[in-house]
């Protein structure tokens, strides 16, 4: 029979996706490796497989934000003998990111528009990695305007006489996207 995959790890690099890996080695005079299952689930004794990997690595990409998992791996050699289940992980991933609060936009100049915010990492959360600003003339449909690591933006493409409106939107270091904040407005001189 095969034996039981050893040294499996997981962990959680973005809300949403988990990263197992592991190590497979043939007992003497087994049969060679044919694929692996992957086991995961938010209880520790009711595990669905959840994919299907010909390498040591998986990557689950429809985990649930800030959510504990217990995860275990099974060997198939190529008679589809199946191994021991590996051991019992556990990893939780880390939630969403925040949306951005206290948005200020302030009309610097008639043709200036300075935007500031801030940001409020929930507990276990991921450090953010850039921040995208939106903007418009109306406070529906909000296109991209750019994109920053700072919590401040100077806006010089803006119109004297003319109401704009600017939200934020925050992206950690796993790439995952809070919901827009507020909405705030300013009208330049």
């Amino acid at each position: 029979m095969p034996s039981a995959p050893t040294s499996f790890f997981a962990s959680g690099p973005a809300a949403t996706q988990i990263s197992l890996t592991w190590q497979w080695a043939p007992p003497p005079g087994g049969l060679p490796i044919a694929r692996y299952l992957i086991d995961c689930g938010t209880s520790p004794t009711n595990l669905t497989q959840i994919g299907i990997a010909t390498s040591p690595t998986y990557t689950y990409w429809s985990a649930s934000a800030a959510t504990q998992y217990y995860c275990q791996v099974i060997a198939v050699d190529s008679a589809n003998d199946d191994s021991q289940p590996s051991s019992l992980v556990t990893v939780t991933t880390p939630p969403m990111p925040s949306a951005p609060v206290q948005v200020v936009v302030t009309a610097t100049y008639s043709t200036v528009v300075t935007v500031t915010w801030s940001e409020i990492i929930p507990p276990n959360g991921l450090p953010i990695q850039s921040y995208t600003i939106f903007w418009g003339t109306s406070p529906t449909g909000l296109t991209k305007l750019a994109q920053r690591t700072t919590t401040s933006f100077t806006d010089a493409s803006v119109s004297p006489d003319t109401t704009y409106y600017y939200a934020i939107e925050a992206t950690d270091t796993g790439g995952d996207v809070s919901a827009m904040s507020a909405t705030a407005q300013v009208t330049t001189p």
